[in-house]
């Protein structure tokens, strides 16, 4: 009956088993996902893919995931498929498909007679041909099995993923398969030597990084932002003065958790996009003694400016006042010297020129600004630093409260990925790409955007044409080309779109998002020499090798 139909169904070639290289084929796993099993490795040709889950998306088909344990590992098998480059389909032995029917068979009649009265075999003849017109209507970029190739049948239970996207924006950044990999391992317990190690990796690999030999260096679970209200949290008290000087959406942040804190702010206007003025600063700080804090953001993603740390640093020292810095989004893509410099706090995120996931924020902390956590009357429970440095010392560190595992994993590997060439060789290809996306920007005879160009590494902030908007630039090129880039924020938006060229990004990336970039800009009518862009950037690649 249904076993036996479904067991017909594999003996006329639905695939299963892995392939020569040990890789699991493509296939449905939601019963792998709804019993807390692993799912397949996916494959397409030979390098692994992004697959999204696939979706029911006809309410009339019942969850085929609904019966016992054999019926869920046979349909973790049924629906198998692998493709190489041309999209032809891979015969396993006919072995295998024996093998894989015997097995099917072995259920009794009386089982499947037990399922329940609303099921449908799989794939129901419903079900394919909603899938098929479903399928029909997406996007050509996001088939990546067209149905016109034999492999991606859906009488075959083959459904279509959506391709990768190239990443292109300030973060977060590409993530390399690596990171991916030691994010889904098994959990290591947070409560024991093992994570006490993972612990102690990460913080000497940041230390390195921060350039803090006498620094504490606390790793919170929690975004960038969590990482810049701990800062607020624990360095200040009701009513302490600190000054925040205003060139960005970031820096902006700055002011908004200072007065959320019932801080009193003191903001220095700037144009977005401008560079600040060191002597400025210092003239600012002059006027208002009794600032205690000064708020520095180190890449303005939201204007692509870099701005310079180190003599704000200096200017705010001078005046008496502790140095709080966001780098966020600068760590590790552009230079920062934490003790040099004379920085006393430095907040951090995983998410962007290290490329793991979001979750994971790291604090730089000098000797002074410890010293004022233990006076600061800032209410402060989860982001408490005196609980997180208590944990820290233990013999096998710990983190005070449930810990992001899997992200602390992720964010090993990614370090351990970003020393192996070191940090002076990480930074010379984030200037190296920098040059070449505004080198190939140039060449399509668009306007940059904000001062200090030459150090802006992370990000670059582009015009855009008259009369087009930004916006549709970024909708274009993403729905035509699968390329993601970011549009302008606050005054800025639908002005300008802004290009990420930090973290996991190569060369190569950066070679596609400027033809794509050529291409949506035509599409859009706007004069454009074909390839100027790309030549441009392979330029700058060429001679720096």
């Amino acid at each position: 009956m249904r076993a036996a139909a479904r067991a017909e169904e594999h003996r006329n070639g639905a695939p299963a088993g892995p392939d020569a290289d040990g890789r699991l084929p493509l296939g449905d796993d939601r019963s792998h996902r709804k019993q807390g099993g692993q799912r397949p490795h996916l494959s397409i040709g030979r390098g692994p893919v992004e697959g999204g889950a696939a979706v029911e998306v006809h309410a009339n088909v019942g969850d085929r995931d609904a019966g016992g344990g054999d019926r869920r590992r046979q349909d973790g098998v049924a629906g198998r498929v692998r493709v190489d480059g041309t999209g032809r389909h891979h015969a396993h032995a006919e072995g295998e498909r024996q093998h894989d029917a015997q097995r099917q068979q072995a259920l009794s009649d009386q089982a499947s007679e037990q399922e329940s009265e609303h099921r449908h075999p799989w794939p129901s003849p419903d079900y394919t041909e909603v899938v098929r017109r479903t399928v029909a209507g997406w996007p050509a970029r996001n088939r990546l099995l067209g149905w016109a190739s034999r492999a991606a049948r859906p009488d075959r239970g083959v459904i279509p993923v959506d391709r990768p996207e190239i990443i292109l924006a300030p973060g977060p950044t590409p993530i390399p398969p690596e990171v991916l990999l030691a994010q889904g391992s098994p959990l290591v317990y947070h409560r024991g030597p093992g994570f006490g190690g993972l612990m102690r990796d990460v913080t000497a690999r940041l230390r390195t990084l921060y350039r803090a030999e006498r620094a504490r260096i606390l790793l919170l679970t929690a975004s960038g932002t969590g990482g810049l209200e701990s800062a607020i949290q624990n360095c200040f008290s009701p009513g302490d003065e600190v000054f925040v000087p205003l060139a960005g959406f970031f820096a902006e942040r700055w002011a908004r958790l200072a007065d959320a804190f019932r801080l009193t702010v003191h903001p220095l206007e700037e144009e977005w996009g401008t560079r600040l003025d060191p002597d400025r600063v210092a003239d600012a700080l002059a006027r208002d003694p009794g600032i205690k804090g000064v708020l520095l953001t180190h890449s303005e993603t939201s204007t692509g400016v870099i701005q310079p740390v180190r003599e704000l640093a200096r200017v705010s020292r001078e005046a008496g006042a502790m140095v709080l810095v966001d780098v966020v989004s600068s760590l590790g893509a552009v230079p920062f010297a934490f003790d040099e410099w004379g920085i006393d706090v430095a907040i951090g995120g995983s998410q962007k020129a290290l490329s793991a996931s979001p979750g994971i924020s790291f604090v730089a902390i000098s000797d002074r600004a410890w010293g004022a956590a233990q006076g600061a009357e800032n209410p402060r429970f989860y982001f408490d630093w005196r609980e997180y440095q208590r944990f820290a010392e233990l013999p096998d560190p710990e983190n005070p409260w449930t810990p992001a595992i899997s992200v602390m994993q992720g964010l090993h590997a990614a370090l351990e990925l970003y020393f192996q060439d070191g940090v002076d060789a990480a930074l010379l290809r984030h200037q190296r790409l920098s040059r070449a996306v505004k080198e190939g920007v140039r060449a399509l005879g668009l306007d940059l955007f904000g001062e200090g160009l030459d150090d802006n590494w992370t990000v670059t902030a582009i015009r855009a044409p008259e009369g087009i908007s930004a916006d549709t630039i970024c909708d274009r090129i993403r729905s035509d080309l699968g390329v993601v880039l970011a549009p302008g924020q606050g005054p800025l938006k639908g002005k300008v779109f802004r290009i990420g060229h930090f973290g996991y990004v190569s060369e190569l990336d950066i070679i596609r998002g400027l033809a794509a970039l050529e291409m949506t800009l035509e599409r859009l009518d706007h004069p454009v020499k074909r390839g100027a862009a790309v030549a441009a950037a392979e330029q700058v690649f060429q001679e720096a090798h």
